[in-house]
């Protein structure tokens, strides 16, 4: 469910009870109606995951995530597209105090909805990197298990969630205030590390130097260098890589299947433009319940007739490879997928039309499986091609997967 408001306003987009894909599928929708206008979309979502998809999706749309928080077991993330202010919010009372100092301002937003507990982890002057490890040097002393982390560094907000994510801890909130990045960290409580890395900590803590210390003294200008040192690079012909994702499919296993276009989907939700090749088993994926009008009949043998009467046709027909058990394992698997709002086979390909996703379909293969044009879905984003198109298309791809 989308509700706007007029003037392009504030966007929302529910995605409570959605898995992974479908929330980020759902904002890029979303996006897409608002390009290049200046617009804040608030996403409400349940899916454990969707904060690194959000992050991820940000980078490739060149939009910014301006908070993210958790509260009954919701996650809320605004996101501002083209440079769109997020919502205003009430600005606290100042206190009248002189002009304010770094340490001051820092204090002050440490203080800002922080329980009393929490541990503050100020590390604005690093870099992204120090920042992360000064964040585990603090962890491994075990006694933290509320931490909110203030930085400045570059991609910080990545590195965060990845690093939350690799340590089974909670990110509570993100958000920024006067150019800084605030998070909001729950540490669970058997996070434990070796002692020497416990030893190490303490030696690091008694040595009393502050972290933004040690990034001024780490600081080095490297010189430019001299003019005749530049030298231009000939060219060897090399392909140049677009912002493009090319997948070869090969087989009709379902989960195959379901993984080649939940990664088309991400791919294209994330503005690159994605070209998937069916070849041998793969291509009874896109066989249609009735022939193509537009395409004329061609003569099949014996063999090729066998071949396709003995292939399940369709996203609906294709079976697991592992624990089919008669049909029951790809029975069992499509009702939990339906439990847990997952998206079928059949709404997956129709988010990749609907994103523009290229279907190829290998003529080479199509004749040995005993099929012609007039069997394949009659999809406006199906077309029909060799081996050579795959490989220069793979050529020129950033991304190319084999499924």
């Amino acid at each position: 469910m989308v509700t706007t408001e007029q003037n392009a306003g504030p966007v929302t987009v529910d995605c409570r009870g959605m898995q992974c894909p479908a929330p980020i599928l759902r904002l890029a929708e979303t996006a897409r109606k608002y390009k290049d206008n200046p617009t804040s979309i608030t996403i409400i979502a349940t899916d454990e995951d969707f904060p690194m998809d959000l992050e991820a999706w940000c980078r490739s749309a060149k939009a910014s995530v301006t908070s993210l928080t958790r509260e009954n077991g919701e996650i809320r993330a605004v996101v501002a597209l083209a440079g769109a202010k997020s919502p205003a919010k009430p600005a606290p009372t100042p206190a009248p105090t002189a002009a304010p100092s770094r340490t001051a301002s820092v204090h002050a937003m440490a203080a800002v909805a922080s329980p009393a507990d929490r541990t503050i982890v100020d590390v604005c002057g690093l870099t992204a990197v120090q920042a992360i490890r000064r964040l585990g040097e603090i962890t491994t002393l075990g006694g933290a298990t509320s931490i909110r982390v203030i930085a400045d560094a570059a991609g910080i907000d990545s590195k965060v969630l990845s690093w939350a994510s690799a340590n089974d801890a909670e990110v509570e909130s993100i958000r920024r205030e006067n150019g800084k990045a605030l998070f909001d960290l729950n540490i669970p409580h058997e996070f434990e590390a070796p002692s020497a890395a416990k030893a190490l900590v303490t030696a690091r803590q008694e040595q009393r130097v502050d972290a933004p210390a040690r990034a001024q003294s780490a600081l080095v200008t490297a010189p430019e260098p001299p003019a005749s040192a530049l030298a231009t690079v000939p060219d060897d012909g090399a392909a140049v890589r677009e912002n493009r994702a090319t997948f070869l499919v090969l087989k009709n296993d379902l989960e195959g299947l379901l993984a080649a276009m939940m990664s088309a989907n991400a791919a294209a939700a994330q503005g690159m433009k994605v070209d998937v090749f069916f070849s041998f088993w793969a291509v009874h994926l896109l066989r249609g319940e009735r022939p193509r009008a537009n395409a004329p009949e061609e003569p099949v043998g014996f063999i090729g007739r066998m071949m396709k009467f003995m292939v399940p046709a369709g996203a609906s027909r294709q079976q697991l490879a592992k624990l089919r058990m008669g049909g029951l394992g790809t029975r069992m698997l499509n009702w939990l997928m339906r439990r847990r709002n997952i998206l079928s086979l059949d709404q997956l390909i129709e988010q990749a039309v609907k994103q523009e996703v290229r279907f190829v379909v290998c003529s080479m293969s199509m004749g040995l499986m005993g099929l012609t044009k007039r069997d394949i879905v009659d999809l406006p984003n199906v077309e029909f091609a060799g081996v050579a198109s795959f490989v220069e298309h793979s050529r020129r791809s950033s991304v190319a997967l084999v499924f």
